[in-house]
């Protein structure tokens, strides 16, 4: 209970310092981690409770709007209420520091370390997180969510790994869903708006210009902003699944696999997966492996394939339908 209130409050905290206008309740409810699913007596409770913890821990929160006429507030927290001065740390503090910021998923150290961790980066400390690895277990969070969160802040360009091609980007601002996060900003590569995600970095983001050097589109950006969000699930795949693997796809189980498919995989079990976005249904497929082989639609075979051919270049070895009649994957 305690982690999953920690990492509401840092999703809370990371949402409202990476926009540039004042978020509604509702966008705020759609981005923050931990919200989703809540009704709407129980989301307003729980966001009056996180803000007031907040702005206890010193995180400077403001309410207002940017539209005189709109009838409920926004909130943000502005970049010159929460950074602090130039600080100046010999490596043995900057270390230290570092340490200590990464306890914050223990339920005694939780509050203090997400005000101190937020500020000091803001400050442009980089405290030496990684020097004392067997210290503290790790938090699974987005790769280099800091540094994403200072190029957004400071509007800096910046390059990174993306499905085996490296992009430039200027990142306009961050978006959650559903715990995952998402970058919005102008694809230079592409001249175009494009949306990100974090959990597909596949390496590590660099920045790679000056800070302030370019303009955020602003109504874009929170269009794009918005529109991440659940989709709505209303298409139907046909799977295989290997004997006693990919356990939480089984509530989808009906029916008999085709005789030609059964044969090929003898012991598997049929079984429905409803999804929206064919691409996050894609990456979430493929990330079972070889316990999952899709049988329909054409374009999802086609997806997850391509996502395992990814994969297996990165790692060197060879991910294939190993003559499985070109239906799903391996």
């Amino acid at each position: 209970m305690a982690d999953r209130k920690t990492e509401r409050l840092v999703s809370l905290v990371m949402v409202l310092r990476a926009t540039r206008r004042f978020l509604g309740r509702e966008e705020i409810r759609d981005q923050v981690a931990g919200y989703e699913g809540l009704s709407d007596n129980a989301f307003q409770r729980m966001f009056e409770r996180d803000k007031k913890e907040l702005r206890e821990m010193g995180i400077p929160i403001s309410s207002g709007s940017h539209d005189p006429f709109a009838e409920a507030e926004g909130y943000l927290i502005r970049a010159g209420d929460y950074e602090l001065p130039p600080l100046e740390f010999s490596p043995a503090e900057s270390m230290i520091l570092g340490a200590a910021t990464r306890t914050w998923q223990e339920q005694a150290m939780g509050r203090s370390s997400i005000a101190a961790l937020g500020k000091l980066r803001a400050a442009g400390l980089q405290p030496d997180v990684g020097a004392l690895p067997m210290v503290h277990p790790s938090v699974p969070q987005a790769a280099d969510l800091p540094l994403w969160l200072t190029a957004v802040t400071t509007r800096t360009p910046v390059t990174f790994g993306y499905r085996g091609s490296t992009r430039h980007l200027q990142p306009w601002t961050l978006a959650q869903r559903r715990g995952h996060w998402y970058v919005v900003g102008h694809d230079l590569d592409r001249s175009e708006p494009r949306t990100f995600k974090l959990a597909r970095v596949d390496q590590a983001v660099e920045l790679i210009g000056e800070p302030g050097s370019y303009q955020i589109d602003e109504d874009e950006a929170a269009a794009r902003a918005q529109a991440i969000r659940p989709e709505q699930r209303d298409r139907q795949a046909v799977l295989a699944l290997a004997p006693g693997r990919a356990l939480e796809l089984r509530g989808g189980a009906e029916g008999q696999l085709s005789p030609e498919v059964a044969a090929a995989l003898p012991g598997w079990q049929r079984a429905a997966y409803t999804f929206g976005d064919v691409e996050e249904a894609a990456a979430d497929l493929a990330g079972h492996g070889s316990a999952v082989v899709v049988l329909e639609p054409p374009e999802l075979v086609a997806a997850v394939q391509q996502w395992l051919g990814w994969w297996a270049a990165a790692a060197g070895t060879d991910v294939g339908q190993e003559g499985r009649d070109g239906k799903g994957q391996d």
